[in-house]
């Protein structure tokens, strides 16, 4: 058997450890893993992670979204960002698995806030195309919004949220800028809908998160 350690990147204290041969601590703990976020390594444990453990890698936050997602959507249960660290490292390609390979990873912990877990479907809804953001804007008079939610609509693309902004943009004083965030099928569907907004003359910048 070989074993894995996986740590949070922003939170890694037991590689270096490892290589200096005694504890040492990071200054910060950044990370949505707060239950493996730990700065410093113990003494008796150090000793057993380096007798034990083959290798320690570690996993970015973003990486980590995408695992709580993962296991969400595919086998329905809520972990938090700590247990999903292995299915992130996996995910990510940052552990070798040879193909017949047999691999086990440890699930566990449901401790992640309401709040923040939307906001990892949501970021991982975006990053899986599944969630399109575009900016535009159009004249600012009354009732030149409809048009746009028709064409969008008309694509068979779902309205999340739509956002007025107006001196924010420091745009023309004359136009307002349109925020929306929408449910689409997949980036194929997402570029259809830039490409006809396009068309019918709306310029569209796109954002990569939510």
């Amino acid at each position: 058997m070989r074993i894995v350690g996986v740590q949070s990147a922003g939170c890694a204290p037991v590689p270096e450890s490892l290589r200096s041969g005694h504890p040492c601590s990071v200054a910060t703990a950044q990370t949505i893993a707060d239950g493996i976020a730990v700065k410093r390594p113990g003494d008796m444990t150090l000793p057993i992670i380096s007798e034990l453990v083959d290798e320690v890698v570690t996993v970015e936050d973003d990486e980590i979204v995408m695992a709580i997602a993962h296991v969400l959507q595919h086998n329905k249960l809520v972990v938090e960002g700590a247990g999903a660290a292995g299915v992130a490292a996996l995910l990510a390609k940052k552990v070798p698995v040879r193909a017949g390979a047999v691999v086990a990873t440890v699930l566990c912990g449901g401790n992640i806030d309401s709040n923040l877990l939307a906001r990892v479907i949501e970021q991982a809804m975006v990053r899986q195309s599944r969630f399109l953001i575009v900016r535009t804007s159009v004249d600012d008079r009354p009732g030149n919004l409809a048009p746009l939610v028709s064409q969008v609509a008309a694509l068979g693309a779902n309205v999340i949220d739509i956002v007025h902004r107006r001196a924010a943009w420091l745009g023309p004083v004359d136009r307002v800028g349109i925020e929306m965030l929408l449910e689409i099928r997949d980036a194929g569907h997402g570029q259809a809908v830039i490409e006809q907004l396009t068309q019918s003359g709306y310029h569209c910048d796109l954002a990569d998160h939510v």
